[in-house]
């Protein structure tokens, strides 16, 4: 694959720690689908537009992120606003799962809606910095293609929450799927701190590319305008693509 072959391993190994960090949001997003109605309702007391709405505020977590993130969006900030958005993330995550040893009311549905809304904001840091970063981890041509593969990769853990969060449900109860995926991105979030290249005046490195085309570093990073363009441009995305599930939501009651 030219893709491969045009990387150095240090980038290869980023670009698929960036994946995997999408891959467990995608997860977080979607896996309470399945049980937490049934632990909001039947055990806690709550009705169905406060489980909606609960639900909702992950997605308008991600609007609001978005729009007080646009004005941050400097290629200097990325490794920070990918690595903190995954730690609070995985953390409210666990939070979330660990609720369930809550009294019901108020006071299982404020901190639950307090964790949707931390999750959200993690999710919205690592999807937009993360995308305009693996596209700063190969060659300009390959920024397409990229792209495509980080938003597949979300929308794959979306798909498979509910079906990976029911197993993990069945197998030890409402917190432990929580536990798992938040404490496995803890992992992987520490991982990414010693892999992923990065650094706020540095340029991106590739393997070479040809005979006149060399790296000189491999923990550099590309601060220029067009990763500036690329990473606002994904915080609008971000607000579009998240706004209407949450209006749905919040109308639906799911």
């Amino acid at each position: 694959m030219p893709l491969v072959s045009d990387l150095s391993w240090r980038n290869q190994a980023a670009i698929v720690t960036i994946l995997l960090v999408f891959l467990s949001e995608g997860i977080n997003y979607s896996q309470p689908a399945p049980f937490f109605p049934n632990e909001a309702e039947l055990k806690k007391g709550l009705s169905k537009s406060a489980v909606g709405t609960i639900n909702s505020l992950f997605d308008w977590a991600i609007v609001v992120s978005c729009i007080l993130l646009l004005p941050s969006a400097s290629p200097g900030l990325v490794k920070l606003l990918f690595v903190s958005g995954a730690v609070l993330a995985a953390v409210a995550n666990i939070c979330f799962g660990v609720l369930t040893y809550a009294p019901g009311g108020l006071a299982f549905a404020l901190p639950s809606a307090a964790c949707r809304i931390v999750m959200g904001m993690g999710a919205a840091l690592v999807w937009s910095a993360g995308i305009a970063w693996v596209t700063t981890l190969a060659p300009a041509r390959y920024s397409g293609r990229l792209i495509s593969i980080a938003e597949a990769t979300g929308g794959l853990g979306s798909v498979l929450g509910p079906s990976i969060g029911s197993a993990v449900f069945n197998l030890g109860g409402y917190l432990f799927p929580f536990l798992t995926s938040g404490v496995l991105e803890l992992i992987i979030i520490a991982f990414a701190l010693i892999i992923l290249p990065g650094g706020s005046s540095q340029k991106t490195s590739y393997k070479k590319l040809s005979s006149n085309s060399s790296c000189n570093d491999l923990d550099e990073f590309d601060e220029n305008s067009e990763h500036s363009f690329v990473l606002e441009n994904l915080v609008l995305l971000g607000f579009w693509e998240h706004f209407w599930p949450a209006v749905l939501r919040c109308w639906m009651h799911e």
